[in-house]
């Protein structure tokens, strides 16, 4: 009987230090949220990057279009033209507008490649100092993660641990 008791004490002492040790690391371990994508658009380097890359996809998007344009012309005309053409010349005609098309629908792939990658190459310096800066803020306020609230993983957060507009500002005051 004295051996039971001693049992359940013994058992007793380890799950109070074990809720103890429990509810100190609870204590002790805080997250925060972190939208890095209203960031990279936040920040004034951010913004002059998305404004360069507006400008150039502008640029290519009305080149695309111009040439678009042109096959959609040249389409029309073909349609006019083909009863009166003979089999081969209404073949090789049709032929040409189907080229052209391809080499359309080749030159906006292309394009959408260089603007990402345009992108990514803007994007990556930006990426890297703010994640130190989040490093930083994240040390000084206390914090042993930070999610991204933009990765649809966090279904809810306090907004007092919400160090977005903190990172920012860190941000931009280190980049005059």
């Amino acid at each position: 009987m004295k051996h039971l008791a001693l049992i359940s004490i013994y058992l007793l002492v380890v799950f109070l230090s074990v809720l103890s040790v429990d509810s100190y690391a609870r204590a002790n371990f805080k997250v925060a949220v972190f939208n890095m994508q209203e960031a990279i658009q936040t920040v004034k380097e951010g913004k002059r990057a998305r404004d360069t890359l507006k400008k150039k996809w502008e640029k290519t998007q009305k080149s695309l279009k111009a040439k678009e344009a042109k096959i959609q012309k040249a389409m029309e005309e073909f349609k006019k033209q083909s009863l009166v053409m003979d089999e081969k010349a209404r073949h090789k005609k049709e032929m040409d507008i189907r080229t052209q098309m391809a080499q359309l629908q080749q030159e906006g792939m292309k394009a959408q490649r260089e603007f990402q990658k345009q992108d990514q190459n803007l994007s990556r310096p930006i990426l890297d100092r703010l994640r130190k800066i989040v490093a930083t803020v994240s040390e000084k306020r206390g914090y042993a993660m930070v999610l991204d609230s933009n990765e649809n993983s966090v279904l809810y957060f306090k907004k007092a641990n919400e160090i977005t507009k903190e990172v920012i500002k860190a941000y931009d005051s280190r980049s005059k």
